[in-house]
């Protein structure tokens, strides 16, 4: 399913995961890569920040349990829906 999102929308995603360090736990995982930690399998969370053309701006999060599969695109989806739903 592909989400339809208002044209001249700016969205920016951050994916965060958790890594094999319990004093971090959950991480951006950008700063998770380059610092050299290993992802744990599943589990994670994605942000959304939306900005509307005219200067709307909203927070959308997908979380993922701990004993299920990560998946980026998902959590994509998920978090810009809820962002655009607090927009409406």
């Amino acid at each position: 399913m592909r989400l339809e999102v208002p044209e001249g929308t700016e969205v920016f995603i951050r994916h965060y995961r958790y890594v094999d360090d319990e004093t971090y736990g959950l991480m951006p995982a950008k700063v998770a890569r380059e610092a050299g930690y290993k992802f744990i399998g599943k589990g994670g969370m994605t942000e959304a920040n939306v900005k509307l053309p005219d200067g709307r701006k909203a927070i959308g999060l997908a979380v993922c349990r701990q004993n299920e599969a990560f998946n980026k695109k998902i959590g994509r989806n998920i978090a810009v829906g809820r962002a655009l739903k607090q927009l409406k």
